[in-house]
């Protein structure tokens, strides 16, 4: 586990008395250095709140103080909690508190379902689930809300959850085989081993003979990985950026050379490694590094597929919050500058269309430089762009090989049976 002092743990009392949750909390507390403990319960929640800086969190990890340590919140997943539950609890709360973090420290956690995005030229992603057990991130990349989290809540009932909840979902939905785990709202690699899901996570899915477990990251803490018995059955999938961008703007991730080189173990151990150029953030060198780290981790990956995505997910003035001048190539800004009014409510924000499409087009000729046979697609776009690059891709928002798909097992090359999307065609190859 990454190194982290938090100031303090709160820990609920159903923990101590699960014989498989109990060692998982001491694990957990023994590495972020034995921070005093609290007990938490759900009729503590309003005052420990009011007790710690929580309420009216910003948004951004940048807007943070530097240096904070984040409060570690251990829980198990309370099968009887309903939203009546938390908003009673919310309610008596400081103003300001989020949602998000009662759900939390009542002990609810996210497994969700999330559908393809396709109307009106939105951003097109494959449908499917994903489960989240842990909240907050130790990365702090600026870009980020989750690294900006003052707690890290890590539910920890992990056999239960999925014995109850993921594995009866897994078989009521046999048409789905990949499986994603806590890609939403943390970094799960950055608390392994003493957490201890990945590795029950992983052993479940090797049982499986038509389920993969999908795991993404930006951690190059992955030893822990190259002895288990995945036979197979596991996706690693990193999200790559470049020197500039993993060393001064993703703060605490690995960098650049660190991510190749756990792909390369990964790989040597038999999992499945996809690439992610994601976010790809045009900094004043952008051209250079990312010609430079297409070539480091061709020379020593072979990935199962590349998808890429730019820098979204804001507006015009968050963006100049977030990077001061100098730190991003001034033609891109401009070109933001001049498109603000078309793009701020767009969920390509803040590039236009023709900025993105020339960092596609740099990336795919990069990567074409070096394999032919390497699959590249493009990362919650937008229709728009997948009309620009179907043709030259050979596949288009029906039938495109994803890094995450639900349902892209190893080998996927292109949809056999392309994704069902009203009135959208597959551009011809």
């Amino acid at each position: 586990m990454y190194r982290v002092n938090s100031p303090r743990a709160y820990v609920a009392p159903q923990v101590w008395d699960d014989p498989r949750s109990a060692p998982r909390a001491q694990a957990l507390l023994d590495a972020c250095g034995n921070p005093p403990v609290v007990e938490l319960t759900r009729e503590a929640i309003p005052d420990i709140v009011a007790d710690n800086p929580w309420a009216g969190v910003p948004a951004r990890t940048v807007q943070l103080p530097p240096g904070g340590q984040p409060t570690l919140i251990l829980n198990n997943y309370r099968f009887d909690v309903d939203r009546a539950h938390i908003d009673a609890v919310l309610a008596r709360c400081p103003k300001g508190t989020t949602r998000g973090l009662v759900e939390r420290l009542v002990g609810y956690w996210h497994f969700h379902h999330w559908s393809s995005s396709i109307r009106n030229g939105e951003q097109v992603c494959r449908r499917g689930y994903e489960w989240n057990p842990i909240w907050g991130c130790l990365h702090r990349c600026t870009y980020c809300s989750y690294g900006g989290s003052p707690v890290l809540a890590l539910t920890l009932n992990v056999e239960e959850m999925f014995e109850r909840h993921i594995a009866p979902t897994i078989e009521a939905n046999p048409h789905l085989t990949v499986w994603r785990y806590e890609m939403a709202s943390s970094d799960s690699l950055s608390v392994e081993p003493e957490y201890g899901a990945v590795k029950a996570y992983v052993e479940h899915f090797a049982a499986q003979p038509n389920a993969w477990f999908l795991i993404h990251t930006k951690s190059a803490n992955v030893d822990h990985l190259l002895d288990l018995d995945h036979r197979g059955h596991t996706i690693i999938v990193w999200s790559l950026t470049s020197h500039t961008v993993s060393r001064h703007i993703e703060q605490d991730a690995a960098t650049t050379e660190e991510r190749i080189e756990a792909a390369r173990k990964c790989q040597q151990a038999g999992y499945t490694v996809r690439i992610k150029y994601k976010p790809i953030v045009p900094v004043a060198n952008w051209r250079a590094e990312c010609r430079d780290m297409t070539n480091r981790l061709l020379d020593v990956v072979q990935p199962d597929v590349i998808s890429l995505c730019t820098l979204m997910w804001m507006k015009l003035p968050e963006l100049h919050a977030l990077y001061p001048p100098g730190t991003l190539d001034p033609a891109f800004v401009q070109a933001a500058h001049d498109h603000e009014a078309t793009m701020c409510d767009g969920p390509a924000s803040p590039f236009p269309d023709d900025v993105r499409a020339e960092i596609y087009q740099f990336c795919i000729d990069a990567i074409r430089a070096r394999t032919t046979t390497v699959p590249v697609s493009l990362c919650t776009e937008t229709l728009d762009m997948w009309q620009r690059f179907g043709p030259q891709l050979g596949y288009g928002p029906r039938d495109y090989p994803c890094g995450c798909g639900s349902r892209c097992v190893p080998g996927t090359a292109r949809l056999a049976e392309p994704e069902v999307l009203a009135g959208i065609d597959t551009p011809k190859s």
